[in-house]
């Protein structure tokens, strides 16, 4: 929270809006142009599923923030004077704070409930059911966009292993799990 926090709460404002779904429709220009077509025989449906719960956040009123978008382990280092450092930018811009734990929910593999706490830590208190909502949909997004990525990448001959199946499940749970919050 504190590292996170600090970000999301400072007064910097940049040009670059890093929305996720410009991330998903980075990636489906890209299946199309190199003829790429993800495996996974559902995978239309639940694409259309997660831009649906998109459509739902996409022109609310919440408050942007500075955003890192790739908030794995990997990206925080440990400074010798025991301060938290955040690197490996690209993906940075304006964008609903949320998204940054998302992410990070997304990158480490974290359940239902693990998300839930997380997001719990972050806030600092019990989250509303709006903002369960907005983690959610942005972890169903955040794990399209790396199912996505997943699948570019192994089309170009690296190997992910198991992970590629992994944040695909994920990206169904996380669907799944805010339509039953929808009832």
């Amino acid at each position: 929270r504190p590292l996170l926090g600090k970000l999301h709460n400072r007064v910097v404002r940049i040009e670059h809006d890093p929305a996720l779904i410009n991330y998903v429709h980075f990636y489906d220009k890209r299946f199309s142009r190199e003829n790429i077509h993800v495996g996974f025989k559902d995978y239309a449906e639940v694409r259309q599923a997660a831009l649906d719960l998109w459509k739902m956040i996409e022109h609310d009123n919440i408050p942007r923030a500075l955003c890192h978008l790739d908030t794995r382990n990997e990206n925080f280092l440990l400074h010798q004077s025991g301060h938290l450092i955040l690197i490996d930018w690209e993906y940075s811009g304006m964008g609903d704070p949320l998204s940054d734990i998302a992410m990070h929910c997304a990158f480490e593999n974290l359940s239902v409930d693990e998300s839930v706490e997380m997001l719990t830590m972050y806030l600092q208190k019990t989250p509303s059911i709006n903002e369960k909502l907005r983690l959610f949909i942005n972890m169903a997004f955040a794990c399209l966009w790396s199912t996505q990525w997943a699948v570019y990448k192994e089309a170009h001959g690296d190997d992910l292993g198991a992970y590629v199946l992994n944040v695909y499940r994920s990206t169904k749970t996380f669907c799944k799990e805010t339509y039953r919050l929808l009832g």
